[in-house]
């Protein structure tokens, strides 16, 4: 058989270990392979051109890394914008940015994969508030986190999703400002954020689609 026992205490340990040698592999075996990231099973190639890395086009990059790991690999995405688990990441003229993942506010709740806002508790609740006060810090963290280039206007991009997020499910502002406020002061960054709420506030507001009404 091949591959590491699943189930264990050390199994994901055991796993990256084993992608680790096969990174080393591929790196000697092809040594113009184009740059490439990993985060646990998922590989990230940065891209010279929307059609070509360097000379290795996208099927190319999928069989040399299929015959490298010995598993059938697919392809999640390809483009100069890409979600990669909660970030987009992004090139425009040879310049990489990353920036929280825009919500995807079509779909309804109850779906077999609903969409993140409709994963959100609505507005009528009661658990709600104590939900946004555990919330809030975490994600001004990550709109702190998931930014390049590392810079005020870019965090007010992410603070402004989330916004958009929250209006749009139509949590009254004050369940939420002070507390995001708050924590990005902590970070240094109280202006960005006001910014970025004042962004979510002068913009046409999305509806979210919980789904069918009896």
């Amino acid at each position: 058989t091949t591959g590491t026992p699943i189930g264990r205490s050390c199994s994901a340990q055991v796993a990256c270990l084993t992608l680790l040698l096969l990174e080393t592999k591929l790196r000697t075996l092809h040594p113009d392979f184009p740059p490439v990231l990993r985060y646990r099973d998922n590989f990230l190639v940065i891209p010279d051109s929307p059609d070509s890395v360097r000379g290795y086009n996208i099927e190319r990059v999928q069989q040399v890394l299929s015959e490298i790991s010995g598993m059938e690999l697919t392809v999640e995405g390809a483009g100069q914008s890409l979600d990669f688990l909660e970030c987009t990441l992004s090139i425009s003229e040879g310049i990489p940015g990353v920036s929280l993942k825009q919500p995807v506010f079509s779909g309804y709740a109850g779906m077999s994969s609903p969409t993140s806002p409709a994963k959100l508790l609505d507005v009528f609740s009661p658990n709600t508030p104590r939900m946004l006060r555990s919330l809030v810090p975490n994600l001004v963290k990550k709109a702190a986190h998931y930014r390049l280039p590392a810079t005020g206007t870019q965090f007010a991009h992410n603070i402004s999703t989330i916004a958009r997020t929250f209006l749009a499910k139509g949590y009254p502002i004050n369940w939420w400002k002070h507390s995001l406020l708050r924590k990005a002061s902590s970070l240094d960054l109280q202006g960005p954020a006001r910014a970025g709420i004042k962004l979510a506030m002068t913009s046409p507001q999305p509806a979210v689609n919980e789904g069918p009404t009896m």
